[in-house]
């Protein structure tokens, strides 16, 4: 399982402060759960471009069901890697928390070569979630241009085009490579990978939890090299 959010790039009627993104333009989230089949297992659409990333996840119902103990992996048996019991987990950005069910790259000072090679797989891993991206904004046009109708239309949009989406990648519709060029004013709503939001790493029981597991991670894909 694989987990990003990023910013839509349409911009309607709502132009509150809170609408302005940390890419300059104003916009609504879309924050998604993917697989390694580019299909989205979970959607989360409406907040205002400007919440983090980590507000979006904690406070949407796949995020409190990880947070809670409640989410669908609860009921499937861990694993013991490297002495730590480990259930599935997502991969996510560094505007994200550790926790047990969220891995992240560790920060990028001062890295042992371990932890540099952690860093390596778990971004490699995650581009997964950045085809399924550009693989949905590629097909559905809208998702990078200006939108000026009502907010829940917009939402609803959204909503569509990811269903849309998947039932692409699920019956396997071919996907041009030519759709992955942008206008230049699609560009200006198509930003970079990087992440530019502050990292937000409070001191946490659950953090400290999710830093074993890491860890634990870290040292098994290190001595299974190949």
């Amino acid at each position: 399982m694989i987990k990003d959010s990023v910013y839509h790039g349409t911009t309607g009627n709502t132009m509150l402060p809170s609408y302005f993104n940390y890419h300059g333009y104003y916009s609504i989230v879309l924050q998604a759960l993917c697989d390694h089949e580019y299909q989205f297992m979970d959607i989360s659409v409406g907040w205002p471009g400007a919440v983090h990333d980590w507000r979006v996840f904690r406070t949407s119902d796949l995020g409190r069901s990880f947070e809670n103990h409640e989410s669908f992996v609860e009921e499937l048996p861990p694993r013991n890697i490297e002495g730590v019991d480990v259930k599935p987990y997502i991969l996510g950005d560094p505007a994200y928390c550790s926790r047990d069910y969220m891995a992240i790259r560790y920060p990028r000072t001062n890295l042992t070569i371990q932890e540099r090679y952690f860093n390596l797989k778990q971004s490699s891993c995650r581009m997964a979630i950045e085809c399924a991206f550009g693989r949905g904004k590629g097909r559905w046009r809208v998702l990078m241009k200006m939108n000026e109708a009502k907010l829940d239309n917009i939402i609803e949009t959204t909503v569509t085009c990811c269903i849309l989406h998947n039932i692409c990648e699920q019956f396997k519709i071919e996907y041009l490579d030519v759709w992955d060029e942008r206008t230049a004013t699609e560009a200006e709503f198509d930003p970079p990978n990087a992440n530019i939001q502050p990292n937000i790493q409070p001191v946490h029981l659950q953090q400290q939890r999710g830093t074993a597991v890491r860890d634990a991670i870290k040292r098994h894909l290190w001595n299974n090299r190949t």
